[in-house]
């Protein structure tokens, strides 16, 4: 499976939310941005039947 089919089957099947929308996350530039503090909550979607 390739890592593009992983991260829509992952939205497909899980709601993400911010847990503190109002912070914004730290983001440093090293040649390669790299953020930090971008805190998540994964909530499984009950499919209706």
């Amino acid at each position: 499976m390739e890592l593009q089919e992983v991260f829509i089957e992952l939205l497909r099947m899980y709601d993400l939310v911010l847990c503190e929308p109002t912070k914004p996350w730290k983001s440093l530039n090293y040649g390669m941005f790299l953020q930090s503090q971008f805190w998540i909550e994964a909530y499984a979607i009950r499919e209706h039947v």
